[in-house]
């Protein structure tokens, strides 16, 4: 039977945390829940093992409530506990289900015990249990058919009183009303006349009141254009609780494709830029969580929430985000300097400690091109000045930035599918474009956590044995193509190199400093790849073979990223002398160049000459100024 789908809408729905390992026992229940109308989300799909990305967390972070499945393998699972402390810590309604008897460890304990509990081995079936689940009230918003989650703040209705009966009056004889009825629309067509001779007047002279725009009282998100003021949300402003929350004015800073880049015109509560202090970056501070946790759920339904755009951030000194709710850049604020205006402080956002007009920027304070994370921005309204505030300063304002999208499920549905003819036409990058720009609508957000390692690897994956590839700062040639991976060989001899510094010892290739340069300042300083592609070299377990004249042995294995190609290796992928000639970049004469097999004795090395024949006598290991040449090799991960 096929696993049971995720549900991946915007009503509200259970996550359901669990071990692989349990998936017979876990999966029936899940089906069963579905078939009573439940919305489930459990991560179909994931290996396990597999780190827990924040696509997971967005998951659990937007759930209405969780259960969790506990067993002796969801409590040796480090993916299990972290999605039960990060659901504790957001206070999500959880109902925990043990599937067998392993006792908790104390930590488990302590964030379980105060939850509801049910027992696997008591209810005898799959079907049974979820029933049992179906009588908890936490779940009842999940199920299909259940009245919203939150609805707009409650009004105040008038006592509609009836007025007493009143006595019918007697008839009376009917008059001729002709005469006056042409008298008054006699009348009423002269202030007519009268009106549109005075608006054509006031046209005429330009004094015709404009009929769009910010003027006109009637922007919406559909019709709004930079500058203007839309209202969308809800979030307590007044202070006074009693007749809810105030519907939140936005400032549209830029439109961009249907979507709308909105800054909260008013301050509109007071948090610190991370309440423990010290240093800190954009991902992990705390008003981050709370704008998008605490504010995203107090100030949108979930049919609002629908609107927002999930935005990929890119921010100073913290790793890439993606983000409902967030805070501006300080070059954001230098860009957009002219459209916002000076901040207010709504009254709650002092009751809440606003002390100033200050209001945080999301990216650390970058001083003379250092960035000091234990500091957050803080903008004054002023002068618009910026300057720095430690990260636990209190009385700061919180100004939140949205994307709101304005377009219909057509237009969208159009974007997904075109974005999806990109993928198929090996366009990764606007197919990127394309799915982030949708948010999480469908699943665009599983797409945009694949589309980056698929651009990646996509150069390798296309080419053919023999290809030419850049990797890093250097180009490449592909020896060997396997499944999931390639050899790599550099196409230019990159610089002379000793192959053992030292004189006291013989080593093979296992202790040489030749490997231990490669393999730390060439691999670290000289390599030039981004941290991504860094992620792609594998660590190969390297074996030299004996020298098959003259018997010296090839010493230990070793594990390495990047080594030299052994003689068998050349035989193998380089079988003409012709193969083997090797050139730096602006060189047109052949140059000799190192092999990790040993020559005819232990203090020889093999090497290539500038013929392009292997050498088996080889030179001379400790050699200063050594005119032989070093070409590495790795192998690389390909896996999409």
């Amino acid at each position: 039977m096929a696993n049971p789908s995720a549900y991946n809408g915007n009503e509200p729905y259970i996550f359901i945390s669990y071990a692989h390992k349990d998936s017979d026992k876990v999966l029936p229940i899940i089906r069963e829940l579905q078939s009573r109308g439940y919305r489930v989300w459990y991560d179909a799909g994931i290996e396990a093992g597999t780190e827990w990305p924040e696509y997971i967390a967005a998951r659990l972070m937007n759930s209405r409530c969780v259960i969790t499945f506990i067993s002796k393998a969801a409590i040796n699972s480090s993916h299990c506990r972290q999605e039960i402390t990060f659901a504790v810590s957001k206070k999500k309604e959880m109902l925990t289900v043990y599937l067998d008897d392993t006792p908790l460890p104390p930590g488990l304990e302590l964030q379980l015990g105060i939850n509801q509990a049910m027992f696997y081995n008591r209810s005898g079936s799959a079907v049974s249990l979820a029933a049992q689940i179906a009588k908890a009230s936490m779940f009842d918003p999940c199920k299909s058919g259940a009245p919203p989650v939150r609805t707009a703040p409650p009004r105040v209705t008038p006592t509609r009183v009836t007025p007493p009966p009143v006595a019918k009056p007697a008839p009376r004889r009917r008059r001729n009303t002709k005469l006056p009825l042409f008298i008054g629309l006699g009348i009423a067509g002269v202030v007519v006349l009268g009106l549109l001779g005075s608006l054509l007047q006031k046209a005429l002279s330009g004094g015709l009141p404009s009929l769009g725009g910010s003027n006109s009282g009637t922007v919406t998100p559909a019709n709004a254009k930079k500058g203007d003021i839309v209202q969308f949300g809800s979030y307590e402003q007044n202070n006074d609780q009693s007749d809810g929350a105030e519907p939140i004015s936005w400032i549209v800073l830029h439109v961009e494709d249907g979507k709308l880049l909105l800054l909260s015109q008013n301050g509109l509560d007071s948090q610190p830029y991370h309440e423990d202090g010290g240093e800190t970056t954009w991902e992990d501070c705390s008003l981050r969580q709370w704008l998008n946790d605490d504010f995203y759920n107090e100030a949108f339904t979930t049919e609002e929430q629908a609107q927002l755009c999930l935005t990929a951030l890119t921010t100073d000194g913290s790793k890439d985000t993606r983000d409902y709710v967030f805070s501006l850049t300080e070059a954001e604020a230098e860009l957009y300097r002219e459209v916002f205006s000076y901040v207010e402080l709504t009254e709650y956002a002092r009751q809440e400690g606003a002390t100033s007009r200050e209001w945080w920027l999301r990216a650390p304070w970058n001083a003379y091109g250092t960035l000091e994370t234990d500091y957050g921005l803080a903008v004054f309204d002023n002068d618009n000045d910026i300057t720095m505030r430690k990260t636990e300063t209190t009385g700061i304002a919180v100004r939140p930035c949205i994307w709101l999208d304005i377009r219909t499920e057509l237009e969208k549905d159009t974007l997904y599918n075109k974005a999806l003819s990109l993928m198929d036409e090996k366009s990764y990058k606007k197919a990127l474009e394309a799915f982030q720009s949708l948010g999480d609508y469908k699943d665009s957000v599983s797409y945009c956590e694949k589309l980056p390692r698929l651009m990646l690897v996509a150069p390798y994956v296309d080419a053919t044995v023999g290809s030419e590839v850049d990797f890093g700062s250097h180009e490449w040639i592909i020896l060997d193509k396997q499944a999931n991976k390639v050899l790599l060989l550099s196409k230019y001899a990159l610089e002379t190199k000793d192959f053992h510094s030292y004189t006291l010892a013989d080593p093979g290739w296992a202790d040489c400093s030749l490997r231990e340069w490669l393999n730390d300042e060439f691999y670290t300083r000289k390599l030039g790849a981004s941290p991504e592609e860094m992620t792609l070299i594998l660590p190969t377990v390297v074996s030299t073979e004996p020298n098959a004249e003259y018997e010296s042995t090839g010493g230990p294995d070793s594990t390495d990223r990047l080594f030299l190609l052994s003689h068998k290796e050349v035989t193998q992928y380089l079988p003409a002398p012709s193969d083997c000639l090797a050139y730096t970049k602006d060189g047109s004469v052949p140059v000799m160049w190192w092999l990790r097999s040993k020559g005819k004795t232990t203090n020889y090395a093999m090497f290539v000459d500038d013929y392009g024949y292997c050498n088996m006598v080889g030179a001379g290991i400790f050699q200063l100024d050594s005119p032989y040449y070093v070409r590495p090799a790795m192998w690389i991960n390909i896996e999409a």
